[in-house]
């Protein structure tokens, strides 16, 4: 072919015009030369010539990182090698015919990528040693379907020839394999075909294998479909410790599954299987892992949009310098919700909710966060009752995160509240909540601290009420009782229903929450509480009489704080009158305050 080129361009120095896709046979026959033929014969007559660039036109502007309908951020690649083209579209990139490679890396001379619509874009060069590319993988491949073909059977381990026996016969059948696998036993072989030659494979091998199957010493030849596969490719992996790892630790926290796995001696290529339905967020993770700056992008939904939700809200929107991405995905009321690609960018995210959300639907909500596919995704539990409940365990079970200022999950029955904490281990994913007990104040992280280190607590003691403490506080500076309650009300210091926490079940809630942390399992039914507030048998809102006990208090130079106390396994929550020596005297307003007595901290608590 290229002799009889040779000889035409000598005949004439003008332009040439060369029909693509057409070609003879040895007998001189017209015939065509199948998909990408033309550019088969752009590079076949560019080696000939010996042309100093060939171009392929096409209707991208070059190689993109990965196919644009699977990850829509993919982006062109400036320059890769010849033997990456050939990997890329081996495994299913399309813009270009891999044999098209062949005559024009025996020849080194670089092709390019073009795009007929675009022909300002510079596109892609392909060439033996390109020099621009210094990421670890130069692009990602896919094929959307494909069939596992499994030869099993302990009677194959050491004897020679199955492996030869088993392509041959497929070749016969002239059936292709994708990729193979075999394990270091010896004891299985899978291959990946097309899904339309996998019945012929099993069939043919089973034949072929009759003998074998016949006597036990191969169990099973079955095939597996609804796969797709995916090739990571790049040179620099030769030269890069970790991108394997990297690149299953990504599926791994993605929960994406491998179900065969391959790579070349010349560690250009890693290729698994995964699940077809998969397909799409592993091409999508994979591509964020190695393509961008590796900044995770969250996708945040919200339960309870009220008091501590906007003001979350407004937290998440003042948060511009995190190292990662966060999107607020999803927002649900008691009476509406609504979803978007970022909350976040409305002028109002609460007043969006409010004009533009549809009807509130527990279950949508939930069936949203979970068919969402990024694998970095919270629940925030802003609310404060237990309808939110039926999310935790499916939730954290699939592995997403919850981050819970609702503190009713920590607080309910023994049974659910040592489920929702396996769950979290089910699903790898974590259950955060230390606003369940002291708001802003780390808590739980202190106590979890304590008992990592092997102290033990022996006694808890605290002010976990603000609302509480403050209206004590303005009692004790002279103010009425009703008359503090009425502004810590208007002021948002206490729930839209007092009688919440003047009943003092919050508090009992939070004590409750430590104690159960220490690892002793009580219940709320093992709180004594002495309320503030109760409501009689005839529903009648009755109120202890504060303005005397605080002056009282105040005659003997003491306070009354609503204390929580946890000592020798019984848990109180009530009033107390305490002296000036008491660390909580000094404790007044909106804060809170606590004290762990420990086996370490005994003499001086913390």
């Amino acid at each position: 072919t290229f002799y009889f080129i040779g000889q035409e361009m000598k005949r004439t120095q003008e332009l040439r015009v060369i029909t693509g896709f057409i070609a003879s046979t040895n007998d001189n026959e017209t015939t065509t030369l199948g998909r990408g033929g033309s550019d088969f014969t752009a590079a076949i007559f560019g080696a000939a010539i010996n042309a100093g660039e060939i171009e392929i036109w096409t209707d991208v502007d070059g190689v993109l990182t990965a196919d644009p309908r699977k990850v829509s951020d993919s982006f062109i690649v400036e320059e890769l090698s010849y033997e990456e083209a050939m990997e890329l579209s081996y495994f299913g990139a399309k813009v270009i015919y891999a044999p098209t490679i062949q005559p024009a890396m025996d020849r080194g001379i670089p092709v390019r990528i073009k795009n007929t619509f675009n022909p300002a874009h510079p596109g892609s060069i392909i060439k033996k040693d390109p020099g621009l590319n210094t990421n670890e993988i130069t692009g990602l491949a896919c094929i959307d379907a494909i069939a596992l073909v499994r030869v099993e059977g302990g009677g194959m381990v050491g004897v020679s020839g199955i492996a030869g026996r088993l392509f041959r016969s497929l070749a016969k059948e002239k059936i292709n394999v994708i990729l193979i696998t075999q394990a270091s036993s010896e004891h299985s072989i899978s291959l990946a075909v097309e899904p339309k030659n996998s019945t012929a494979a099993v069939k043919i091998l089973r034949e072929e294998f009759a003998e074998e199957l016949r006597l036990g010493r191969i169990s099973s030849i079955e095939k597996e479909e609804g796969l797709a596969s995916i090739a990571v490719v790049g040179a620099n992996m030769r030269r890069r410790h970790g991108v394997a790892g990297r690149v299953f630790d990504t599926l791994g926290k993605h929960r994406i599954n491998i179900h065969a796995i391959a790579q070349g001696s010349s560690e250009l290529n890693i290729s698994f299987v995964i699940a077809a339905d998969k397909l799409k967020q592993a091409m999508s993770a994979l591509h964020n892992e190695f393509f961008f700056d590796r900044r995770k992008v969250w996708d945040i939904y919200l339960a309870g949009p009220g008091n501590v939700g906007s003001k979350f809200i407004s937290l998440l929107r003042g948060k511009n310098d995190t190292n990662d991405i966060i999107k607020l995905k999803g927002v649900i009321s008691s009476s509406k919700m609504l979803f978007g690609d970022d909350i976040l960018g409305e002028p109002d995210p609460v007043d969006a909710l409010r004009q533009g959300g549809e009807k509130a639907s527990s279950a949508k909500f939930l069936e949203q966060i979970l068919a969402d596919e990024n694998p970095f995704k919270v629940f925030v539990d802003c609310t404060a009752t237990e309808a939110t409940l039926r999310y935790y365990e499916p939730l954290l079970k699939a592995g997403v995160h919850i981050v819970a200022a609702n503190k009713v999950a920590n607080a309910a029955e023994k049974g659910f509240y040592n489920g929702l904490h396996e769950a979290g281990k089910t699903g790898d994913s974590q259950f955060l909540y230390e606003t369940n007990v002291g708001a802003a104040l780390p808590v739980i992280k202190v106590l979890q601290d304590l008992l990592n280190a092997g102290d033990r607590i022996v006694k808890i003691e605290g002010i976990m009420s603000g609302s509480l403490n403050h209206i004590l506080t303005e009692v004790w500076s002279g103010k009425k009782f009703m008359e503090a309650l009425e502004e810590a009300k208007a002021a948002g210091y206490t729930e839209p229903d007092p009688l919440v926490d003047l009943s003092g079940v919050d508090v009992a809630r939070k004590l409750l929450i430590l104690v159960r942390e220490t690892g002793v399992n009580v219940s709320m039914e093992d709180v004594i509480v002495e309320p503030l507030a109760w409501k009689n048998i005839t529903g009648a809102v009755e109120y202890l009489d504060i303005d005397t006990q605080v002056q009282e208090a105040k005659n003997r130079g003491n306070r009354i704080k609503f204390v929580a106390s946890y000592s020798e396994g019984k848990m109180t929550v009530g009033p107390r009158e305490v002296t000036p020596e008491d660390p909580l005297y000094s404790v007044n307003g909106v804060r809170n305050a606590f004290i762990f007595y420990t086996t370490l901290y005994s003499e001086f608590p913390l």
